[in-house]
């Protein structure tokens, strides 16, 4: 139990940090940087605790749902790989004989990919795992059920916000540079991105769900079959 509410504390942090990198000119260019290495090292710390699912990649059957989280996966950890490189090219402590023009821009286009792709990812991987989640969190039910229906409508205006902020812009590359409404505040923007997180969630959760029902159908249609045949 104990384990499961530290991992929960974990993520916790992995989330606020998230939200803060992505908000990285508000912030200034120097807490961005400390704010991103919190986030790798929190990143670590997540893999180690969650180990085990590394060592039963290969073991089992392969069902539609576990090729999605696999790759789901997968595709998070070749992100973070580009986005942890990319960081360390250009980071105030990095040699200057490393920072030269090709590599800095080569380093920035792939960090701010990498970046966005990390995010929208993330945020389905946090939706895929949400039960466990809010499991963990002690409330009656009438208090999970009012934070469920804040989330629905955060997540609805989250499809605002992912439109507003023009994210497909920056996760295929139409735009090189990320551009702030400087009106915005801080606050502001961190509710955007709390609600485009929330957005991602639910269509993780409900992508989850959806393979649940599938299965179900599956394990029916067989206990039929069977039941048939007896």
């Amino acid at each position: 139990m104990r384990n499961l509410n530290f991992k929960v504390i974990v993520d916790g942090m992995l989330i606020v940090t998230l939200l803060l990198s992505m908000a990285y000119l508000l912030i200034g260019i120097d807490n961005h940087e400390i704010v991103g290495t919190v986030f790798f090292i929190l990143f670590i710390v997540h893999i180690i605790l969650n180990r085990k699912w590394f060592f039963s990649v290969f073991k089992g059957k392969y069902s539609g749902m576990r090729i999605f989280f696999i790759g789901l996966n997968f595709l998070i950890f070749v992100m973070m790989i580009g986005l942890i490189i990319s960081g360390m090219i250009f980071a105030t402590y990095t040699p200057n004989f490393i920072k030269t023009a090709n590599s800095i821009e080569m380093a920035r286009l792939l960090h701010l990919l990498t970046a966005y792709w990390c995010f929208v990812l993330l945020s389905l991987h946090l939706g895929t795992n949400l039960t466990p989640i809010v499991n963990a969190i002690k409330l009656n039910d009438m208090y999970k059920e009012i934070i469920r229906f804040a989330g629905i409508l955060l997540a609805c205006y989250g499809v605002f916000a992912f439109v507003r902020q023009n994210i497909i812009s920056y996760l295929f590359l139409q735009q090189g540079f990320v551009f702030f409404n400087i009106n915005q505040s801080l606050s502001g923007c961190l509710i955007d991105y709390i609600a485009i997180m929330s957005f991602g969630t639910m269509v993780g959760y409900s992508i989850k769900r959806l393979f649940i029902k599938i299965n179900l159908c599956k394990m029916s249609k067989e206990m039929k079959i069977k039941s048939g045949v007896d």
